[in-house]
């Protein structure tokens, strides 16, 4: 499947969810009942804040954040990532740590990939969203730096730590609301010109 970037209502809904728990019909036609699950909701929201991909974000430990830097080595490329973040999200790693028995060299999160692609299934399903999968928060957050950078891909393809811009336009593919949106608003025939 071919994920797409989230908009922000979705973004927020999905986290909601995944924080407060629901209830659904599942495959067999019966009401289940999705407890929270704060752990993926914190995956996810590390992604789309930090931009990293979830396999990244699975292996982030304590130590990784030092006041307003972030440092780590990315699984897949195995580049760098080394650059400041808001100091909140690093006091709130501490915070998050200590409640939770953390010490400098443990996972943060500690579920697996397939875990979160199942719950994000769940809950995306139930929001009848579709072509979302964890990436989709990766994608979100790129779309965000471009917005809020005046269209800067130099910048984007930075912060994702991507090799070519090639790379990060795939990401930035314009959302479906955004082509409904403007092809709603384009009608040049002459007989509405003219009324």
């Amino acid at each position: 499947m071919v994920t797409r970037a989230l908009e922000l209502e979705e973004f927020l809904k999905i986290i909601e969810l995944l924080k407060s728990g629901f209830e659904y019909e599942n495959k067999s036609g019966k009401i289940s009942y999705f407890n929270p699950q704060p752990n993926v909701a914190l995956a996810l929201e590390l992604e789309a804040t930090l931009g990293l991909r979830i396999s990244d974000i699975l292996t982030l430990k304590v130590s990784n954040f030092q006041k307003s830097k972030l440092e780590l080595l990315e699984k897949k490329t195995n580049k760098l990532q080394y650059r400041e973040i808001d100091p909140r999200i690093s006091e709130y790693i501490r915070d998050y740590a200590l409640e939770h028995n953390l010490g400098l060299n443990d996972n943060i999160i500690s579920v697996k990939t397939r875990w979160i692609q199942d719950r994000l299934k769940i809950v995306s399903k139930y929001l009848g969203l579709t072509n979302i999968g964890t990436h989709s928060f990766r994608k979100f957050f790129a779309m965000y730096v471009y917005q809020n950078s005046n269209g800067d891909i130099d910048l984007v393809r930075c912060l994702l730590n991507h090799s070519t811009i090639t790379v990060t336009q795939h990401y930035l593919k314009t959302s479906q609301k955004k082509i409904d949106e403007y092809s709603k608003s384009v009608n040049f025939l002459t007989k509405d010109l003219n009324e």
